[in-house]
């Protein structure tokens, strides 16, 4: 099975999943809505090496749809304005895009807390990007990154994650590790030259939210 074929089934399942957790309706059924806000480790993984390293960015902000629909299974949604990137040759690549992750929220309410794991699917559109690099006299500078042709706006992936929400009825603080995956190249890979050099976005987040129950 070819790696595009897996990563389709992959993708297939976890719709599934996800589609499931969604479906089953419960008596004890919850809502919450809130905003979180987070801090990401980003980088790219490549076909052939680009000498890359992750980059940390502080945006990574946006809000936060859950819904319970039973004592275990749940489903949590949003929308978030996130930075990308990473740092290949003392230039760093900064992607400014929109993500929607959607997952299938398993937890386990002890006492106050509730412990959380979960996984699913983002899609994501990157807005603009920029390059930060240091001159000859030191002077970090800014400049804005033209797209080619043969690069894609569009994303989408896996994503993986953990938390642990404190239970202060209504409010829930919600903190979470998630991890990003990309499952589309950044490229077009039927492009010869730089397209070529197949690359997808991994992102590492480290966030917090709070969350009312309604």
């Amino acid at each position: 099975m070819t790696l595009l074929k897996k990563q389709l089934c992959l993708v297939l399942l976890l719709c599934g999943l996800i589609g499931m957790s969604a479906s089953k309706v419960h008596a004890q059924a919850q809502h919450f809505f809130g905003v979180k806000e987070g801090v990401s480790f980003t980088n790219i993984s490549s076909s052939q090496p680009l000498n890359q390293e992750a980059i940390k960015s502080w945006m990574n902000a946006g809000l936060v749809y859950k819904y319970y629909s039973g004592k275990w299974v749940g489903l949590q949604a949003g929308v978030n304005l996130a930075d990308k990137g990473y740092e290949s040759n003392d230039t760093t690549k900064r992607y400014r895009s929109i993500e929607v992750p959607v997952v299938s929220q398993f937890h386990v309410e002890l006492w106050k807390l509730r412990l959380m794991a979960q996984f699913g699917l983002y899609g994501a559109y990157i807005l603009g990007a920029d390059l930060e690099y240091a001159d000859a006299d030191g002077q970090i500078q800014k400049t804005t990154y033209t797209f080619q042709d043969y690069e894609k706006r569009w994303d989408c992936g896996t994503v993986f994650g953990a938390g642990l929400s404190v239970m202060l009825k209504p409010i829930e603080i919600q903190f979470e590790y998630n991890y990003h995956f990309g499952l589309l190249y950044m490229q077009d890979p039927r492009e010869p030259g730089p397209g070529s050099i197949f690359k997808r976005h991994n992102q590492s987040i480290v966030s917090m939210g709070i969350l009312v129950a309604f």
